[in-house]
């Protein structure tokens, strides 16, 4: 198996790209910036989408791990990224939804959840899910 995704699973991959290995590094973006752009280019253009792509992955290889899958974890990123560019409309969250399930492989629930704005009760029911998880 040449692609190491298929190989070792996204999680080792992470931790090898922020160990420093150049490939890891390789398939981590080449798996994902697809998806990471395109949210950033239909939300807020392409101009700021490069912007986007850069912050996710720089805090993909310099903030603490994730406790949960990779891929959700970049998606949160992503939107956290988005959303601190502009508050999204009712159609924006929808689109950026339809991107996060094809481009990033969310289902429609966790791509839902990551469109919507911050609550409170949102944020505790994440801790408190997360909490639960470990």
């Amino acid at each position: 198996m040449d692609n190491i995704l298929e190989a070792v699973g996204i999680d080792r991959v992470l931790l090898a790209a922020r160990a420093g290995d150049d490939e890891a590094q390789r398939e981590l973006v080449e798996s994902y910036s697809r998806g990471v752009y395109n949210l950033g280019r239909v939300i807020l253009g392409s101009e700021l989408a490069e912007s986007v792509l850069q912050e996710v992955f720089l805090a993909a290889l310099t903030l603490p791990l994730p406790g949960g899958r990779t891929g959700r974890w970049l998606a949160e990123l992503a939107m956290s990224a988005v959303q601190r560019r502009k508050p999204l409309t009712q159609l924006e969250r929808s689109r950026a939804a339809q991107v996060l399930r094809l481009g990033l492989g969310l289902s429609e629930s966790e791509a839902w959840v990551l469109t919507q704005p911050a609550n409170p009760v949102r944020v505790a029911a994440r801790v408190w899910s997360e909490a639960e998880l470990a």
